[in-house]
């Protein structure tokens, strides 16, 4: 049996089609790798806001060869190009604005021990295209942690109420009432001499040490 294969009308339309597809998948990646280029050799941290209405695709355009219905060909080659735009921002200036709102914003009687960078999260409002405006809500993490050195004004005001409220009382009693402070973490009681039920009565004698 001699098989023979010619080039008809749907496989023009099948190459044109899965032409269209390709170029429509290498959209994201490849917009993607030229801002990376472009982070490497201007040193900048430009990122890709991502979402299907942000990436702008341009129609096809898709070249074949001249006169290919009923050619006897076993293959033939298609080519393909599209304009593709995307909307990338600068990570450096958008954690700027972020981590300046989480200070402004974060409690009078904390500090702001750690900004999680890789914790920033956003989500797409509006994208006007007249304007080429977007308006994103952005998120950060920060962890804070009450200010209580002792050689400040709310961690001495923090000693002086331990000292009061533990005065006298049994030692499992205090450990209980310290633990259940918003202020502490981990508590822990060391009394001389170790058999002592309760601590001394007079907070002079109680020394209270503050660990972060």
């Amino acid at each position: 049996t001699n098989v023979v294969k010619f080039i008809s009308k749907e496989d023009i339309s099948a190459a044109r089609s899965k032409m269209a597809e390709e170029l429509k998948l290498a959209a994201d990646p490849e917009l993607k790798a030229i801002i990376e280029k472009k982070n490497q050799s201007q040193n900048t941290r430009l990122n890709l806001l991502s979402g299907k209405t942000l990436i702008d695709n341009s129609e096809p355009v898709i070249t074949l060869p001249p006169n290919l219905e009923g050619q006897r060909l076993d293959a033939f080659d298609v080519k393909g190009s599209m304009v593709v735009s995307g909307i990338a921002y600068d990570m450096d200036e958008l954690l700027g604005i972020l981590k300046k709102e989480i200070r402004i914003k974060k409690s009078p009687a904390k500090s702001l021990a750690n900004i999680d960078e890789d914790s920033l999260t956003y989500k797409l409002v509006d994208y006007d295209k007249n304007s080429q405006k977007v308006t994103i809500t952005a998120t950060i993490q920060g962890i804070e942690e009450f200010e209580v050195s002792p050689n400040k004004e709310n961690g001495d005001r923090l000693i002086k109420k331990i000292k009061e409220s533990i005065v006298g009382k049994d030692i499992r009693e205090a450990r209980d009432f310290i633990q259940n402070l918003p202020e502490i973490q981990n508590v822990e009681i060391k009394s001389w001499p170790a058999w002592a039920p309760t601590l001394p009565s007079v907070a002079d004698n109680i020394k209270v040490e503050i660990k972060r």
